[in-house]
């Protein structure tokens, strides 16, 4: 939804930096982050959406209120970004989703910046931000990137934050 979209803007403009910076796409097949596994390559619907998230979206038709979905979760720990589920990965897992659902799933030690659910527009950057820390063995970072989001000076001035957690 929209609404999804405004919270993860902190996030999404950050992976939109990396993508002017080194050419990495903000969506990208599964198989660029994960080559050696086959899974990368049969399950062509789904998606990197940066660094740390998965995105599966949902292809098949509903049956009464909801539609059944089928993701491959590379190795590691993955957590369901609308359940907050731990799941294990190097396997694939089904659920059904209602149409105002979106399985999306974040890697276990990621720190991913979001907007409050309170923005509704993104027209100014001032809002708070709010820090989601998924847990994980190892702890994780990430580097967000905050510009005046209204003029050409994006390549001069800008400010990168590093965001850190540690186990």
């Amino acid at each position: 939804t929209v609404r999804q979209r405004y919270t993860m803007a902190p996030y999404i403009y950050t992976m939109a930096r990396r993508a002017y910076d080194d050419a990495v796409a903000l969506c990208r097949p599964m198989y660029y982050d994960y080559p050696k596994a086959q899974e990368a390559y049969d399950f062509r619907n789904e998606y990197m959406f940066g660094d740390q998230m998965i995105v599966s979206p949902i292809t098949a038709p509903m049956k009464g209120r909801y539609s059944m979905q089928t993701t491959w979760l590379p190795e590691g720990e993955w957590f369901e970004l609308a359940t907050g589920s731990l799941l294990r990965g190097g396997q694939t897992v089904e659920r059904s989703y209602a149409i105002d659902e979106y399985p999306i799933f974040v890697k276990a030690g990621s720190v991913i910046p979001l907007y409050t659910d309170k923005v509704q527009n993104l027209q100014k950057n001032d809002e708070d931000v709010v820090v989601a820390v998924f847990p994980g063995e190892k702890g994780g970072c990430f580097s967000m990137y905050e510009d005046n989001g209204d003029d050409q000076q994006y390549d001069t001035e800008y400010a990168t934050t590093k965001l850190t957690s540690r186990v």
